[in-house]
């Protein structure tokens, strides 16, 4: 079923980047807002846990859309769920060498 994992370091690092850049987008909206509204700069800490919110909000949207082209992409070479992949032996029983 999850044939095609064969590095899970490298997915986490993956996973992780993409967590980062989810983060490191609603800090900065953040940011911003914060330097147009100009409020106390205490605000930067007290509305960190809303800022983590929103990124793993963000962080999970692009994770069924990542899922989800992955699935229309398997979907479109052929590759249904429950089918295997047709490997051709080096042997087929023909009798060449």
């Amino acid at each position: 079923m999850f044939g095609g994992v064969r590095n899970p370091a490298g997915a986490m690092k993956r996973e992780a980047i993409v967590f980062s850049v989810c983060f490191s987008v609603v800090l900065l909206l953040h940011l911003l807002r914060i330097l147009a509204v100009r409020p106390p700069a205490l605000e930067l800490l007290t509305l960190l846990p809303a800022v983590l919110l929103v990124s793993f909000v963000i962080y999970g949207a692009t994770l069924i859309l990542r899922v989800l082209y992955g699935l229309m992409a398997r979907f479109w070479n052929g590759e249904l769920p429950g089918q295997k992949k047709e490997t051709k032996d080096e042997n087929d029983g023909s009798g060449e060498i």
